[in-house]
């Protein structure tokens, strides 16, 4: 090739139509920047570079469709027309000024802090800035504050101390400060999305029971392994006497769950005003809804995610289970032992066992089979007054609480009108 006849590349100049050519190959591609020009097309730049040979498995005709939503910044730019970018009306900012009283009053005053100037915009235009520190800053009249707040902050929504030093490095007001944080806490947008730290509430505690088997915490536990044809057990406790029942079922839906719960406690211990279940299926079937408005109970479901809700139950889980796995047997045939051992250990909360809150005297143990009682025969009349008396003076213990979560409730939650509830999906 001869030097004459090699291309010279041009310099491109605002006016003229450019466009591009590419190209590839099974090894290289290549490309040449051209522009429009009276002489034909003329080259202003070109490009060409081998392929490796991960690049050259890459398909050159691979052209997919983007849809906006997932192709944001060039959508955004293709739309720059449609962005909703204020612009400062010089004419505009002129009135505000001449009309605000407020800034005629800081216009004649000698305030220390801010030091006016008008400057010339134009031939009729004179727009007073604040020239105290090294850049001079745009006095705002009442009028125009919030929308000027309102262009700089919905840019990216910046924190109180990022929208102060954004605002004040271009306009200046009386307790702007205040104003600028005061609306910073109240923009939706920043709220709806910057959640620092959500709302724990603590647990509320249950009403006091006054009466042994008003109230009943009801639970399902397993499955266990299969012995005897059962693998799940119904739990069952009074919180007025900490009395366990624990049935073994082998089959957990609604109708087996009733059937279990009103042979074994209510034909024992009466209907309970107040029974306690989770959001198990078996416990929120018509069946059982149709049996509790037959009896007159009612029900308390706790809320998901907080088992601590039906902790007494829960606390009866984790005891049983340690309980039956220190036995040898079939956990069918030590659970009875295990049962007999649970109602009659003293409870610290209650300082007496849960057998002495139903019976009015500890359970007479293995042990105790032979000893012989010390005690003198009573009349059996007068045992049932003794033991109304007795419970007629006991009182309803608070069941303990080992939760260690750490509850915030904002301080402003008591005054706000409207609040952000969060959604589950």
């Amino acid at each position: 090739m001869q030097i004459p006849n090699v291309e010279t590349l041009n310099y491109p100049t605002p006016d003229q139509q450019l466009y591009l050519l590419v190209d590839a190959f099974n090894s290289a591609v290549g490309g040449a920047l051209n522009c429009l020009t009276e002489n034909g097309p003329q080259p202003i730049a070109f490009f060409s570079r081998k392929l490796s040979a991960t690049e050259t498995k890459y398909s050159t005709t691979d052209i997919r469709h983007v849809s906006g939503p997932d192709n944001s910044v060039a959508d955004a730019l293709s739309r720059i027309n449609a962005l909703n970018l204020s612009t400062t009306d010089l004419q505009h900012l002129d009135d505000s000024q001449t009309k605000d009283e407020e800034l005629k009053t800081l216009i004649s005053s000698n305030d220390l802090f801010i030091k006016l100037k008008p400057f010339k915009m134009g031939n009729a235009l004179e727009i007073f800035c604040d020239v105290s520190r090294e850049k001079s800053t745009t006095l705002c009249a009442r009028g125009n504050r919030f929308e000027v707040f309102r262009s700089l902050h919905n840019l990216s929504h910046p924190g109180i101390r990022a929208t102060k030093r954004l605002i004040q490095d271009h306009f200046v007001w009386p307790s702007m400060l205040k104003d600028i944080a005061k609306w910073t806490r109240c923009c939706i947008p920043c709220q709806r999305s910057k959640v620092q730290r959500h709302t724990v509430s603590p647990i509320q505690p249950f009403s006091p029971t006054f009466e042994r088997f008003q109230h009943v915490h009801i639970d399902l536990v397993g499955p266990f392994p299969p012995s005897d044809g059962f693998t799940v057990l119904l739990a069952c406790i009074d919180r007025y006497t900490r009395w366990p029942e624990v049935i073994p079922v082998s089959d957990i839906s609604a109708e087996a769950m009733a059937k279990s719960f009103f042979a074994n406690w209510i034909s024992r211990f009466g209907v309970p005003a107040i029974i306690t279940t989770d959001e198990g299926s078996q416990f929120q079937s018509r069946l059982l809804y149709s049996l509790k408005q037959m009896l007159g109970i009612q029900r308390i479901q706790t809320p998901p995610y907080h088992p601590s809700s039906n902790g007494m139950v829960e606390r009866l889980h984790r005891t049983l289970k340690q309980a039956i796995l220190c036995h040898d047997t079939k956990w069918t045939e030590s659970l009875p032992v295990v049962l007999l051992g649970l109602r009659a250990c003293i409870k610290e909360d209650l300082n007496v066992s849960c057998a002495e809150m139903v019976f009015g005297k500890t359970i007479v143990l293995l042990e105790e089979i032979f000893e012989p009682s010390s005690q003198t025969p009573t009349d059996p009349s007068e045992f049932p007054l003794r033991l109304r008396e007795t419970f007629r003076t006991l009182k309803s213990t608070p069941a303990s609480c080992h939760s260690s979560i750490s509850c915030f409730v904002h301080t402003a939650l008591k005054t706000c009108s409207h609040v952000f509830v969060r959604s589950k999906d």
